[in-house]
């Protein structure tokens, strides 16, 4: 299904934003399938928080914000998704410790967006394409 345009900002790169979301995920998705390295010690939580900190900003920049509970829920169930496929791949074992550290990590990557970071890729598309308006 299609997101409504209107859920969207005006961008005139929109394809390519969300292309590189997508990229962005499967990244993710990678990482967290391949086996996992051997551990120095500490925790790998900062490291989830992170990416999914990042994978919402990166849509709170594509999405208004009457989308970000549609992006709180589908990173969450992407992240819930991932603990189940490491279950089932053997190599890693799913932890509700990380689900809990994706979630903080989405809810950080929205708060930055309600606090004046969300839309960033307009702002970046009137820096890098100057006088063009619209986002046809």
């Amino acid at each position: 299904m299609k997101p409504s345009v209107a859920a969207m900002y005006p961008l005139r790169w929109a394809h390519w934003w969300l292309a590189a979301g997508g990229a962005l995920m499967a990244f993710v998705v990678v990482l967290s399938l391949m086996p996992a390295p051997p551990r120095m010690g500490g925790s790998d939580k900062l490291a989830h928080l992170s990416a999914y900190a990042s994978m919402a900003l990166w849509f709170a920049g594509i999405y208004r914000s009457s989308r970000y509970a549609a992006i709180l829920l589908g990173l969450l169930l992407f992240g819930v998704a991932i603990e189940v496929l490491q279950g089932l791949g053997g190599s890693r074992q799913p932890e509700f410790a990380d689900v809990a550290a994706n979630l903080a990590g989405i809810v950080l990557g929205l708060a930055l967006g309600r606090l004046g970071l969300g839309g960033w890729c307009v702002r970046v598309e009137r820096i890098l394409l100057p006088g063009v308006r619209d986002g046809g």
